[in-house]
C-alpha cells in the first residue's frame, strides 16, 4: 500500500509550511524561498528537490527538531481522519502501509509518525548526509510523479495493491496500483476510484 502525504493524509502542504517556517526563523533566506516559488510554477519536481537542498549545512537532528515543533502546531487541525482511518484499517488487515511524499524525508517521517505511528514507514525527498549534516546532493529517484512508483518498487514491498493520492502528480502511483483511490477534490480521474470516506 502507498499513500501520498500532503493533501491526502492531511490538508495543505507540509513541505511548503516547513519552508515558510525556516524562512521566518532566518534559517533559509527569503531569496531562496522566492526562487522556490518561481521553480514551482515552472517545474514542481525540481522545486521540491530545491527546497530540500536549501537545508544543506543543517544537522539532520536539528531539522528533525524543527519538524517536530512545526508538526505539533500545524498538523492537528489539518489531519484527514477518514484517510488516517483507511490507512489504519489496511494496516490492521495485515497490509504494509508506506507513505511516499515529495516533501523532505526528515519532515515527512516526523509528521507521519505523529499521525499514523511507527507502523507506517515514510519516504520523502532525501539528500545525502555527511557526519550527520545534510548536503545538497539529491538521492534519486525523487518521490514525485513517476518517481513515486520507482520509490515504491525500490522498497521491494511486493505488488502495489492500493495507492491513495490527491493530485495529478500522484496519478502514476494510483494508475500503477491494482486499486488507485482518488482522495482529491472533484471527480476521480480515469483509472482511479473516488474515496468518499465514512
Amino acid at each position: 500500500m502507498a499513500f501520498d502525504a500532503d493533501g491526502t493524509l492531511w490538508r495543505d502542504d507540509l513541505g511548503d509550511a516547513f519552508f515558510d517556517f525556516v524562512v521566518k526563523k532566518g534559517i533559509v533566506t527569503q531569496r531562496k524561498f522566492a526562487e522556490y516559488r518561481r521553480l514551482e510554477a515552472q517545474d514542481p519536481g525540481k522545486a521540491y528537490g530545491f527546497a530540500v537542498q536549501c537545508l544543506a549545512g543543517m544537522r539532520y537532528a536539528d531539522v528533525r527538531t524543527l519538524a517536530r515543533a512545526l508538526s505539533e502546531a500545524w498538523l492537528p487541525s489539518r489531519v484527514r481522519p477518514e484517510i488516517v482511518a483507511l490507512a489504519g484499517f489496511l494496516y490492521h488487515a495485515g497490509m504494509q502501509v508506506h507513505v511516499i511524499s515529495a516533501s523532505a524525508d526528515v519532515i515527512v517521517r516526523v509528521a507521519v509518525n505523529a499521525v499514523l505511528g511507527p507502523w507506517a514507514p515514510a519516504h520523502g525527498i532525501q539528500v545525502k548526509t555527511r557526519d550527520g549534516v545534510l548536503t545538497d546532493q539529491l538521492v534519486r529517484p525523487l518521490p514525485f510523479g513517476d518517481g513515486k512508483v520507482a520509490v515504491f518498487r525500490s522498497l521491494e514491498a511486493g505488488p502495489l495493491v492500493v495507492a491513495v493520492g490527491d493530485s495529478v502528480h500522484d496519478l502514476p502511483m494510483l494508475r500503477n496500483a491494482r486499486m488507485g483511490i482518488w482522495a482529491g477534490p472533484g471527480q476521480a480521474p480515469a483509472g482511479t476510484v473516488a474515496w468518499h470516506g465514512s
